[in-house]
């Protein structure tokens, strides 16, 4: 007679549904029973029926942040988490050393390959490390070719737009309201929010790509939700899924008045990749 296997049990808590798919999806590859939570406390209550081989756990989140549940989850059961790893879409030290105090094994950088999660929940820690010191490297060197193709580009110098924020697969670009970018109601006009939401899911896509490639918009849609009625202007992009020739990026662009922020549009787009192609002159 076969001896049967324990069941291992792993929580994913994540407050975007799309990673919250990825990561559910490989670790039943592994064989774990899966349990899904989309904030901190939704998590906390999973954790008083439940303990966790393996937790993985976005750092940022509503309601509870990764790293305070995790706290509360240690005062309130000790041993209901036994590895814990935390994802996050920003590489900062910061967070990097406060994953660390909080007991976490493993941090890891969205977007997260399936060779990077797999190897942090098998627990080959040693190769892991060496490809993220490896991996931080590149990503500088990319994130910093993004910054200098962003001050070549005229149009953003033109609108007065700023890069907020750019890390590994997320971009942040920001732009002040003046009566130039308005349409007939004196609103953002329609083609300037989407020129920095364009220009922020490239900037997302680029910022993985190999050093030498440049990025293309080959087709975006965007869905104008709101009127852009406000003071600033905010898009973000983000890598959904990363192809060797073509990247697929959520677009998003809020505006701000009265120091209120409300999503304004959201959108798809697709990115190219062009190898070797770092000196596309346009002509």
């Amino acid at each position: 007679m076969s001896e049967v296997s324990p069941v291992k049990h792993a929580l994913v808590v994540d407050d975007d549904g799309v990673f919250v798919e990825q990561f559910t999806r490989i670790l039943k590859r592994l064989g774990y029973v899966v349990s899904e939570a989309r904030d901190g406390m939704a998590a906390l209550d999973l954790c008083r029926h439940q303990k966790f081989e393996v937790a993985i756990i976005d750092i940022r989140m509503p309601r509870l942040n990764g790293i305070s549940f995790v706290s509360n989850v240690k005062r309130m059961s000790p041993d209901a988490l036994s590895k814990i790893i935390f994802v996050t879409s920003i590489d900062d030290s910061t967070l990097r050393q406060d994953a660390k105090s909080a007991g976490g094994s493993v941090f890891l950088v969205k977007p997260v390959t399936a060779e990077a999660l797999i190897t942090a929940v098998t627990g080959n820690a040693p190769n892991l490390e060496r490809r993220v010191v490896s991996d931080s490297a590149a990503s500088a060197s990319a994130i910093d070719t993004a910054r200098d193709s962003f001050a070549r580009q005229g149009i953003m110098t033109t609108l007065g737009a700023t890069l907020a924020k750019i890390a590994p697969g997320t971009c942040e670009i920001t732009l002040p309201y003046r009566a130039a970018l308005s349409q007939q109601h004196g609103f953002f006009h329609a083609g300037v929010v989407s020129t920095i939401a364009d220009s922020a899911a490239g900037y997302a896509a680029f910022s993985l790509f190999p050093a030498g490639s440049s990025v293309l918009t080959v087709e975006f849609k965007i869905n104008l939700l709101a009127p852009a009625d406000g003071e600033s202007l905010r898009a973000t992009g983000r890598v959904i899924k990363q192809g060797r020739t073509l990247t697929i990026c959520e677009m998003q662009a809020f505006i701000t008045k009265s120091g209120e922020e409300k999503l304004c549009a959201h959108g798809m787009s697709t990115l190219i990749c062009l190898k070797d192609s770092s000196s596309l002159q346009a002509g």
